[in-house]
């Protein structure tokens, strides 16, 4: 009875590690990080959402960001549009491959209000997270001595 007992419980104790592993499977599953492409970022964008440190989004009221597939984006506001590059490419981080895109635009002398602005999004972005319906992008700042910026785009 004893010897029953014991692979009872020997038998109970694999049962249990195997489902929890398999749970631990499946959990990774679901965290894989989102993929982003050039065909899904072309078009007009405006930020939903910007932290740095504090909530900023409304300091980008009016902004529209304009991408295309061929690595240029346009920063437009009011009579001023700005150019720039981005660049979008895998790199791991902590096991992870996650999608980043770069971003620059060019100093334009007529407002330091707007290019003190987009300097703030001159950044390398971590793509966090994807809306089902691709038309908001979560991002994260990817190298920061603070708690990293987030932004969020969405698509107009």
């Amino acid at each position: 009875m004893k010897t029953l007992t014991k692979i009872s419980a020997i038998y109970l104790f694999t049962l249990l590690c195997s489902c929890s592993s398999d749970n631990d499977d499946n959990q990774s599953i679901n965290n894989t990080p989102p993929t982003l492409t050039k065909e899904q970022l072309s078009g007009t964008w405006i930020i939903s959402y910007f932290e740095n440190q504090i909530d900023k989004t409304s300091d980008y009221e009016g902004f529209r960001f304009l991408f295309n597939a061929i690595d240029d984006v346009e920063a437009e506001v009011e009579d001023f549009n700005i150019d720039g590059k981005y660049d979008l490419f895998s790199d791991e981080i902590n096991g992870q491959t996650y999608t980043i895109v770069d971003i620059s635009f060019r100093e334009d002398s007529s407002s330091a209000i707007v290019n003190n602005l987009l300097i703030d999004l001159i950044e390398e972005w971590i793509v966090t997270a994807i809306t089902d319906d691709g038309t908001t992008i979560k991002f994260e700042e990817r190298i920061s001595n603070n708690p990293p910026e987030i932004l969020h785009l969405t698509k107009l």
